[in-house]
């Protein structure tokens, strides 16, 4: 089963005085979910949306708007095409990669994602490896050998006939 979409409810009970009138408050958010495995993500970002709507004790005080993103720190070419985009923590792939292609799962993983030291999340939809989300930032050397290792991978995959 794939979850696509998450909705989120919650409400709290008010007394208006020691002897007033109870009220109910109550909000709903819900979001549409892009890749495989940010349900959990998703949900507790809702959830303490709402708990900082309503009140709750202890609610983390909303995050500040980020501002707007800086532009890729290198793009990865093949064949004078643009085949992924290097942020700052983050890969964007646009090329058909499949997730289980060797140069993916015996190479990029094990020998250049992991030797980074940094937590990434691999970004899937479906089949495809679409992303990696670094949970940190990269040095530019890492972003370096990400490019020239980005490009091999995705050549390897594409020459074996990609997705």
């Amino acid at each position: 089963m794939k979850v696509t979409r998450i909705l989120i409810e919650k409400g709290i009970s008010k007394s208006k005085g020691p002897d007033g009138p109870w009220e109910k408050v109550s909000y709903q958010l819900e979001a549409a979910l892009e890749f495989e495995g940010e349900e959990q993500a998703a949900r507790q970002k809702l959830e303490g949306i709402l708990d900082t709507w309503l009140g709750v004790p202890g609610a983390p005080a909303p995050a500040p708007e980020p501002a707007a993103a800086p532009g890729p720190l290198a793009s990865v070419m093949l064949h004078d095409k643009e085949v992924a985009r290097i942020y700052q923590s983050l890969v964007e792939i646009s090329a058909p990669l499949l997730a289980e292609d060797p140069a993916v799962k015996g190479f990029l993983i094990p020998r250049v994602l992991k030797e980074t030291g940094i937590p990434y999340d691999l970004r899937l939809k479906g089949d495809l490896l679409v992303g990696v989300a670094f949970k940190g930032p990269l040095s530019q050397k890492q972003v370096q050998t990400l490019e020239r290792t980005l490009a091999w991978v995705i050549d390897k995959a594409l020459s074996r006939g990609g997705a």
